[in-house]
């Protein structure tokens, strides 16, 4: 069960951050940030994708007990 909990937060983990990271790269083009971008987009990126699995981990937990 937390396998299957936590894969769906890695989705939508990757979703999210994909996202964040979108609207992320249009506002840093628009200040002139051309060379952090890969760099900001990434650390979002992974950061949500950490977040959904935990998530993802912690609902199982509280649907099992």
């Amino acid at each position: 069960m937390k396998v299957q909990y936590g894969i769906a937060g890695f989705v939508i983990g990757v979703m999210v951050g994909l996202l964040l990271g979108l609207a992320e790269m249009k506002l840093m083009m628009r200040l002139k940030f051309d060379t952090a971008i890969p760099f900001v987009v990434g650390i979002s990126v992974i950061t949500t994708i950490i977040t959904g699995v935990l998530t993802g981990i912690r609902m199982a937990k509280r649907r099992m007990g």
